[in-house]
């Protein structure tokens, strides 16, 4: 029940809220005594840290703004929203100053971005088939927008009149927050070529 109190309290614009607990042996009463102190508002928000992030990618993410109570509940859904998005490894939202003291604080927002971009690649080599290379690139923030594109190929490549004989190529392009917050554009695309040996044929297959 303390608990429960302490957070309606937070919740309504009061961050340092405090309830403590009186027991009454004598009447078999426990009592809950708020000091809620002073209501905050929110009053601007800056942003540092963000190198190639774009500020809009990051101010969708809070789900406060200038104005706004301070809410603790919605600050710290505003740092899990942005360490949803994978492109930062260390997120702090907090007062400017470090300390609510009055009724009107400037919210700072710290990040430490993550490293955008990936390559993975890996090469093998058999008589039968020719050389196999599997690999992946993958970029997590293109332009500064949050948005992932990855490029792939796994094929096998040989030496014969075809240099690429079969595998498949591809690319995956996902946009968050497509339209409306909850919804994101996923794209892809694949060109495909597979050799049925037996056969003495290949087909070709684009998606």
């Amino acid at each position: 029940e303390r608990g429960r109190i302490e957070n309606e309290l937070l919740e309504r614009g009061f961050p340092t809220a405090s309830v403590t607990t009186e027991v009454d042996p004598a009447e078999g009463l426990v009592r809950f005594v708020a000091v809620p102190g002073s209501q905050v508002y929110v009053d601007d928000i800056s942003i540092s840290g963000n190198v190639f992030t774009r500020e809009e990618v990051i101010r969708r993410e809070l789900a406060v703004a200038p104005g706004d109570l301070w809410n603790a509940e919605l600050v710290q859904q505003s740092e899990q929203g942005l360490y949803r998005t994978g492109l930062f490894s260390n997120v702090a939202i907090q007062p400017v100053d470090g300390v609510l003291d009055s009724r009107h604080e400037s919210m700072a927002v710290d990040l430490t971005e993550r490293e955008s971009g990936s390559l993975d690649f890996g090469v093998s080599y058999n008589t039968g088939e020719g050389l196999h290379i599997d690999s992946e690139i993958t970029q997590r923030n293109l332009g500064g927008r949050g948005e992932t594109l990855a490029l792939g190929i796994d094929g096998f490549f040989g030496a014969k009149e075809d240099i690429f004989q079969a595998g498949q190529a591809k690319a995956v392009y996902t946009r968050p927050h497509f339209l409306y917050e909850d919804i994101d554009l996923v794209a892809d695309a694949f060109a495909q070529q597979d050799l049925q040996s037996y056969d003495q044929f290949s087909y070709n297959r684009l998606g």
